[in-house]
């Protein structure tokens, strides 16, 4: 059984370390585990990301700022040059995101648009510019999210776009000023 373990250690080592060494890959946790998880790959040498959403939780006694996984039993650590075999000895580590076969690799400027996402709070005044249909392709052209593309969902007074993670499937819709985005014309 030992033997067993060391030779899938030494085969997720080898899928790791086939992908540049500046992408990220998807830690699964057991549920509500992911910041102590995270602060024990942190102590190992990992880069690791945990992205935390903030809300005002209300009591009938009292108001408490608290922060929750954006994601779930998640989290994104940097292929680092620490050993990988200590990951599974975290209490709450689950196992490491694969997709068909293959580990899940997640691109820096995917992990910069999250992170984006998590930290701005826009409150946009909104321009009508011009009108778009559900479906249309669409860019920021300006503000913190400048050169995020998406599919419009809805016309609204403040325009709504889906920003999409696509090696993740996830999607996030943020309210953007229309006044900060355009349509793509595709060339044919």
């Amino acid at each position: 059984m030992e033997a067993e373990k060391d030779s899938n250690y030494q085969q997720i080592e080898k899928e790791i370390d086939k992908h540049d060494s500046m992408n990220w890959f998807v830690v699964r946790t057991k549920p509500r585990h992911e910041k102590k998880v995270a602060e024990q790959l942190v102590n190992l040498g990992y880069t690791v990301y945990l992205p935390l959403l903030t809300s005002i939780r209300m009591w009938s006694d009292r108001k408490k700022k608290i922060q929750t996984p954006l994601i779930p039993s998640v989290l994104f650590v940097e292929n680092p040059a620490a050993n990988k075999e200590k990951m599974y000895s975290i209490p709450g580590f689950s196992s490491i995101l694969k997709l068909n076969g293959k580990i899940a690799c997640v691109k820096p400027y995917e992990i910069e648009q999250l992170k984006i996402v998590v930290g701005e709070e826009m409150t946009l005044e909104s321009v009508d510019v011009q009108k778009f249909v559900p479906g249309d392709e669409i860019e920021i052209v300006s503000g913190p999210l400048r050169g995020f593309f998406g599919k419009a969902i809805e016309d609204l007074t403040s325009y709504r776009v889906l920003i999409e993670i696509s090696t993740l499937g996830i999607g996030y819709t943020v309210n953007v000023a229309k006044n900060l985005v355009q349509k793509v014309t595709k060339l044919h």
